[in-house]
């Protein structure tokens, strides 16, 4: 996962964000010269462990290593606050899942140094110094997918920021913040922080800033609205397609702008709006064709001639599924084939012309039976006979109502009709 790191703003001596008096910090939680610590902001205990749940480990059970003598280290330095951090975060016992991956002897050197830095730093008034740790720290919690601790110094590197009035700061923790969140699959804090950051960017006029926050924008637009389609929140979906597409626009990304005005064009035609459907999987098209992606061409196709279908409009119906049909031959897209001529046969079997019912029907089931898909042959095996059957009922009933001795011929020999 990538982070975001900027040049650091200028030192505010008057107020700074640290650890509180007792070893532990939290969002927002400022702290004057004079020393005077906040007490209604969380612990960092209570921040990462909110019901009190985390076991730790029993100190009578470790036996003396580098956990231990660094410890002892800070305490020696006189840095307090940081022994409370590196203890709480180092004796949490392991998660029997085994999402929680041990920390290395190297890695337990770079939390002491980092914490104790921080400490240091806040010391002397140095934001910027205190600001670099805490995104250390943020960044390594990150990479070892323990994302909650990454978080808690995320938040903490935004709150520096903030109280340091350093935009680009700002923009690099609120991505961070996002893309941490977004891995933790909490997508609508991750939108909330990608597009906070999308606004520090347009404030600064930084376009690479806006480039990115506007490609985290879409892929996260896009992934929530799929979470709204499977719960049949069509409405919603809707809303979050369209700042999808307007994401992909200031992106200046054609195709990520044409996969959201894709699938854009399903969610109006789920909602029931098959006008806006239409006019969606239309602007597709073009974009399809735009960038030479003939595969986007016969989704748009497909998607279209089903609109068409569903407001009673067969004939552009039938003319979209010719298309459909032509480029998924060129491009030897056989399951593709088959649904293009199912679709058709369906169609006019629809309109009482059961002799083109019956040839696309025959080249679905061909086509069926060299991919080899069951279900797709069954499903071709079925629409074949019936077809044929539509296509000899009259011809039956004729020989049923005035011409007996026909039926009785074909009803004793199978003589044909």
């Amino acid at each position: 996962m990538s982070r975001a790191r900027g040049k650091t703003g200028t030192a505010d001596s008057d107020i700074m964000p640290i650890i509180e008096e007792d070893g532990h910090s939290g969002r927002g939680n400022l702290i004057s010269q004079e020393g005077h610590f906040s007490s209604s902001q969380p612990s960092m205990t209570s921040f990462l462990d909110p019901n009190g749940q985390e076991q730790m480990a029993d100190p009578s059970q470790v036996p003396m290593n580098d956990k231990q003598s660094l410890c002892i280290d800070i305490l020696v330095g006189g840095y307090v606050n940081s022994f409370v951090d590196f203890f709480y975060l180092t004796h949490r016992a392991e998660d029997e899942s085994g999402n929680r991956k041990k920390i290395s002897d190297e890695q337990l050197h770079h939390i002491k140094d980092n914490l104790s830095a921080a400490e240091k730093a806040h010391r002397r008034g140095d934001s910027d110094n205190v600001l670099t740790a805490y995104d250390q720290l943020a960044t390594y919690f990150q990479e070892a997918a323990d994302y909650k601790t990454a978080i808690y110094f995320f938040e903490k590197c935004l709150d520096i920021a903030e109280s340091m009035d350093d935009l680009p700061q700002q923009g690099n923790a609120n991505l961070n913040l996002g893309l941490t969140h977004d891995a933790m699959g909490d997508i609508a804090a991750a939108i909330k922080f990608h597009e906070r950051h999308l606004q520090l960017a347009t404030e600064m006029g930084d376009e690479d800033r806006l480039q990115a926050a506007n490609h985290q924008l879409v892929e996260a637009y896009r992934r929530y609205a799929e979470d709204h389609e499977k719960k049949s929140d069509d409405k919603e979906a809707v809303s979050l397609y369209k700042k999808c597409l307007t994401a992909a626009a200031n992106a200046h990304d054609l195709r990520s702008e044409g996969l959201a005005t894709y699938r854009l064009g399903l969610a109006c035609s789920a909602s029931g709006d098959k006008e806006a459907s239409i006019e969606y999987h239309q602007r597709y098209l073009e974009i399809c064709k735009r960038i030479g992606d003939q595969l986007g061409e016969g989704a748009a196709c497909a998607a279209l001639a089903h609109s068409f279908k569903s407001i009673g409009d067969k004939k552009l119906a039938i003319r979209y599924l010719e298309k459909y049909l032509d480029i998924a031959t060129r491009n030897k897209q056989s399951v593709a084939q088959a649904e293009a001529c199912a679709a058709l046969g369906q169609i006019y079997s629809e309109e009482g012309e059961h002799d083109r019912a019956v040839t696309y029907f025959e080249k679905t089931f061909e086509i069926a039976r060299s991919v080899g898909d069951r279900k797709l042959v069954d499903s071709a095996r079925i629409n074949l006979g019936m077809a044929r059957g539509n296509l000899t009922m009259g011809s039956y009933m004729g020989v049923v109502t005035d011409n007996l001795p026909a039926l009785l011929k074909w009803k004793t020999r199978r003589v044909n009709f």
